[in-house]
């Protein structure tokens, strides 16, 4: 045996030593050292595994591997040392690079993008003060860096177009109405086939907008599994159970829905709900006036229908005002 004294490096990196060969070979014969790990004495170019140097190496009486379980010193680490990992970057909203100018020119700051939004939310910041950041080649409104101005919502040409044919089809049931009780047969059919026909335009119109409602509440729900934008409308199509879906199809849309505009109320329940009962309403006031006996049943039966068509284009612009929103705000944020 000689007196080189050897450090060790296992394959988790820990490290021991220094050992003389008896106390290593000892404490390799007891299998302390797995595959893969490293030995190195003065005098050798670098870390060599350790099964290179044991296979002509005498076997250790058990006296001395008992003794070699003492606990080893630190050695020095070897001469390949893995990489150290990069430094996790820091979000952008915990950055602190804004500055902030009051109204008197006073600049505060560094702040990060999420203190800046906390200080509006909580008063301390009106939101019209200017900010600046390295990088930006002036000072803007902190409502333009936080995004918090207020959103206008507009209405697209298709629902507008779909409303006015709600509309139309309301004016047209009150004309044969009259016209049915002033006994013009003639003007009756005619405004009669003007109410089916806008009715029909506006109701495909309508089934469009709730196709595409169908198709933001499908891109929103995450996990959530709930029917396709054809199944939505297709449904629809189907006698007696339609009458159902018609509360799954519209009504849905509101409690979906304020998930994405993530303001609780935002799309109201109630204008969905009382379109689909006058709906509903409808289709009843219909079959009994087809089935009146007599004159003045059936104008009695106009006149309730009538009123029914203008509470119910009443609730269905409000339905399509709410669907536009949803899609206005979807576009908006994707």
């Amino acid at each position: 045996m000689n007196n080189k004294q050897y450090y060790v490096t296992l394959p988790d990196k820990a490290q021991e030593g220094p050992y003389d060969e008896e106390t290593l070979i000892a404490r390799y014969q007891a299998g302390k050292y797995p595959e893969g790990t490293l030995v190195w004495s003065d005098g050798m170019d670098g870390w060599i595994h350790i099964e290179t140097i044991m296979p002509n190496a005498e076997k250790i009486t058990n006296d001395v591997m008992r003794s070699a379980d003492c606990k080893p010193n630190m050695p020095p680490l070897p001469v390949f040392i893995p990489p150290t990992p990069p430094t996790p970057s820091i979000p952008d909203n915990f950055k602190k690079e804004y500055y902030v100018a009051d109204y008197d020119g006073n600049k505060q700051g560094p702040y990060s993008l999420d203190e800046l939004k906390n200080s509006v939310k909580t008063g301390k910041l009106y939101g019209s003060e200017l900010g600046w950041k390295q990088g930006m080649t002036d000072w803007v409104s902190l409502e333009d860096i936080l995004d918090t101005r207020p959103v206008t919502y507009y209405m697209d040409p298709q629902s507008w177009v779909a409303c006015s044919f709600f509309c139309a089809s309301s004016i047209l049931s009150i004309a044969l109405t009259m016209a049915f009780s002033d006994r013009s047969y003639n003007a009756f059919m005619i405004f009669s086939w003007g109410a089916r026909l806008t009715v029909l335009t506006a109701s495909i119109l309508l089934l469009i907008r709730l196709f595409k409602a169908w198709k933001v509440l499908q891109n929103i729900s995450a996990r959530i599994r709930i029917p396709s934008p054809g199944q939505a409308v297709g449904f629809l199509f189907i006698p007696i159970f339609n009458f159902y879906w018609a509360f799954i199809a519209f009504c849905k849309i509101s409690s979906l829905g304020n998930k994405l505009l993530k303001r609780p109320g935002s799309i109201q329940l109630w204008p969905f709900l009382t379109h689909c009962i006058l709906n509903i309403l409808g289709f009843i006031v219909l079959v009994a006036s087809g089935g009146a006996s007599s004159r003045g049943a059936v104008e009695n039966w106009l006149i309730i229908g009538t009123i029914i068509s203008i509470c119910s284009t009443a609730c269905v612009i409000f339905v399509i005002y709410y669907i536009n929103k949803l899609i206005f705000k979807y576009n908006k944020t994707k």
